[in-house]
């Protein structure tokens, strides 16, 4: 491990409409992932099945297979038995019964073995729910209404690796600065975003935004997307990105399936801070921030 810092890995996998496979797609790339010495091991946004508000409540439904007899929360453990010699996982299965009727909320979870004597079970450490719904309106491109099926999170997401502050948002949740501002304000130096741009938005945002909250809050931010499948009803961009303070894109995958690797080395937080103290000279006495605070 870096003095100041830890290994990264975001598995882009392939998506599809069977569940099972895409719990032993994940948990096999988590177990490869460890053995590559990634500390942090975040899985897409709807890793374990397809996105798409037309079918999303029958696939939360759905057991994944008679021969398996696994469900959701089956694959919760699977995903600990996968974790079991010490990675963190961001990214459980995102849908679960909601106390909302008909629809549905996504969460996300981080999970770390909790000791010798539960190392198999794991505990959890935070839950997040997404803000910030995804409905857009592009005409002749794309129209989408996540508020149709779920229902929206109202809560800050942080949780610690070995004194690290590390904050969680999900796909759309990265389009809002505001967010992001009170994670870092919150102590965070890496934000994590699984998520699932699509074609229209992805060339045109996804690495802007990616840069845009790294130099923003001077902090690293990792983001990672489902494979692209051509074939699915929505196609994701891909290109799983890991961004540092300065703003540099340090890695990036294409469209294909496959694991991002990469050092987060948390003295350039520091170094950027220091040389540029934007935290400190913010003119809260002119506008309005946020907290209305200087972090």
């Amino acid at each position: 491990m870096l003095k100041r810092g830890f290994k990264i890995a975001l598995v882009q996998m392939k998506v599809g409409a069977d569940k099972a496979q895409n719990i032993e797609t994940a948990v096999r790339e988590i177990h490869k992932a460890k053995s590559q010495g990634a500390h942090i091991v975040a899985l897409p946004e709807c890793f374990n099945s397809p996105y798409g508000t037309s079918f999303k409540i029958a696939l939360v439904q759905m057991k994944v297979g008679a021969d398996k007899a696994q469900n959701i929360e089956t694959a919760v453990r699977e995903i600990h038995k996968a974790k079991s010699q010490g990675a963190h996982i961001v990214a459980l299965p995102e849908c679960f019964n909601s106390p909302y009727g008909t629809k549905w909320f996504p969460e996300y979870a981080e999970e770390v073995p909790s000791g010798a004597t539960s190392r198999a079970l794991g505990k959890l450490l935070a839950q997040h729910r997404k803000m910030h719904l995804f409905d857009i309106d592009i005409p002749d491109k794309i129209t989408f209404r996540e508020s149709e099926v779920l229902s929206a999170g109202d809560q800050i997401t942080t949780f610690e690796y070995q004194g690290v502050k590390i904050g969680v948002g999900i796909c759309y949740d990265l389009r809002f600065s505001e967010m992001a501002h009170l994670m870092a304000k919150q102590g965070c130096s890496v934000l994590i975003y699984p998520a699932a741009f699509n074609m229209t938005t992805g060339p045109k945002h996804w690495e802007l935004l990616a840069k845009a909250r790294a130099n923003d809050e001077q902090l690293w931010v990792a983001l990672v997307s489902p494979a692209r499948d051509t074939e699915a009803g929505y196609v994701a961009w891909g290109h799983s990105t890991l961004v540092d303070p300065w703003a540099n894109v340090v890695a990036k995958l294409d469209e294909k399936p496959g694991t991002l690797l990469a050092d987060v080395d948390l003295s350039i937080v520091e170094e950027v801070r220091s040389q540029i103290p934007v935290r400190v000279q913010r003119r809260t006495d002119v506008y309005d921030t946020v907290l209305k605070t200087k972090c």
